[in-house]
């Protein structure tokens, strides 16, 4: 489903471009705890959606069992 726009923006300027919290914050005119509840929200719906990618996928113990 994807990430709402604004977290999105806060997680790329924090995690791809390294920006600080306060830094994220002044920028976008938000309060740098708003910033954190951003950045942790996005880590958790990362979260969640790689662990429905790997669990849709079989693990590498049953795929060599069939490749047997």
């Amino acid at each position: 489903m994807g990430l709402p726009a604004t977290t999105r923006d806060v997680f790329l300027l924090h995690r791809v471009a390294g920006l600080s919290y306060p830094a994220i914050a002044s920028h976008l005119a938000l309060d740098p705890q708003t910033v954190e509840t951003h950045v942790s929200a996005a880590l958790l719906e990362l979260g969640q959606t790689l662990n429905l990618v790997s669990a849709s996928r079989p693990s590498r113990s049953k795929a060599a069992e069939v490749a047997v």
